[in-house]
C-alpha cells in the first residue's frame, strides 16, 4: 500500500514545533515514511515509527508544503475487511489554529480533540482519513483427479469447496461443448460428453485478489465394437485324467 498526504501551513505566521501523525492498524507492516519539501521552507525532525503510528515534528514557514509518502505491506486480513488510516497535523502549544484549537490550557496531545473543539466544532481540515477495502486471498483451487471413462456421456466433477471466495467451472478444451449443470458447484455434473479428452477449469475468486485456478482432464474412451469374445469349448475328463 502507498499513501500520499500533504501538509500546508496556511499562515499567516510561521510555525515551529507542530506535530504530524500518520496512524495505521497493526495489519500494515514494514511501514516506511518519506517526507519531501514540496514548496516553501520547512524542516521535518524526529520522525519515529511504532507498530501503529508515525510521528514527526514540523517547523514550517507560511505557505510551505511538506508531502509525506507512506508505504507498507498488508500482512494480515483486517477486521471487517477494511484498512483504515488517518493523517493529522496538530498545532504547537503557543499557536492558535482557527480551524483546530482546543481552548483549554493543556498541551495539545490529541489531534481529534483539537479538531472537534469549539468554536469551530466537529470536523476540520487538519485530519484526513482513508478506508480501503481489502479482500482475502481466495482458497487454493483443486480441480480434482483426472478421470478416464468408457463410452460415458456424463460424469461428476470433484473439486474442492472454497473456504474463501466462490468457485466457477469452465471448459478449457475438448472434442465438443459439454454441458456443466451447475458452474458454481464443485461437484457439478457434466453431460454431453463424446469420445476424446476434455479439460475443465475450477476458478476460485474473491474480490480484487488474483483468482486461483486448476485444471482437470476427463478422457472418454470409445466402446469396443464388433468384437466377440468366445469361451473355449468345454471338455469333460475322467477320473484318470484322460478325456472321456
Amino acid at each position: 500500500m502507498t499513501y500520499t498526504t500533504a501538509v500546508r501551513n496556511n499562515g499567516p505566521n510561521n510555525v515551529v514545533g507542530a506535530t504530524y501523525e500518520f496512524n495505521f492498524p497493526a495489519n500494515l507492516t514494514n511501514v516506511t515514511v518519506t517526507p519531501a519539501l514540496t514548496s516553501g521552507i520547512a524542516v521535518v525532525t524526529g520522525g519515529t515509527t511504532t507498530a501503529t503510528q508515525y510521528s514527526a515534528t514540523l517547523s514550517m514557514n507560511n505557505a510551505a508544503v511538506v508531502t509525506f509518502t507512506i508505504t507498507g505491506t498488508i500482512s494480515s486480513f483486517p477486521t471487517g475487511g477494511t484498512l483504515s488510516v488517518s493523517s493529522a497535523v496538530m498545532r504547537p502549544q503557543d499557536v492558535t489554529d482557527p480551524d483546530a484549537t482546543n481552548p483549554d490550557a493543556a498541551v495539545p496531545t490529541d489531534p481529534q480533540s483539537e479538531c472537534d473543539a469549539l468554536p469551530s466544532g466537529v470536523g476540520c481540515n487538519n485530519i484526513k482519513t482513508d478506508a480501503t477495502t481489502v479482500s482475502q486471498t481466495p482458497t487454493t483451487s483443486v480441480a480434482g483427479p483426472a478421470q478416464t471413462l468408457c463410452a460415458a456421456t456424463s460424469t461428476t466433477l470433484a473439486a474442492n469447496t472454497p473456504a474463501v471466495g466462490t468457485g466457477a467451472w469452465s471448459q478449457v478444451s475438448g472434442p465438443g461443448t459439454a454441458v456443466i449443470s451447475n458452474i458454481s458447484s464443485p461437484t457439478s455434473t457434466v453431460t454431453g460428453l463424446v469420445t476424446g479428452t476434455y479439460v475443465f477449469r475450477w476458478t476460485i475468486s474473491n474480490g480484487s485478489c488474483t483468482p486461483s485456478t486448476s485444471d482437470v482432464s476427463i478422457t472418454v474412451q470409445a466402446a469396443l465394437g464388433a468384437n466377440t469374445i468366445t469361451a473355449p469349448a468345454t471338455t469333460t475328463f475322467c477320473g484318470s485324467g484322460d478325456p472321456a
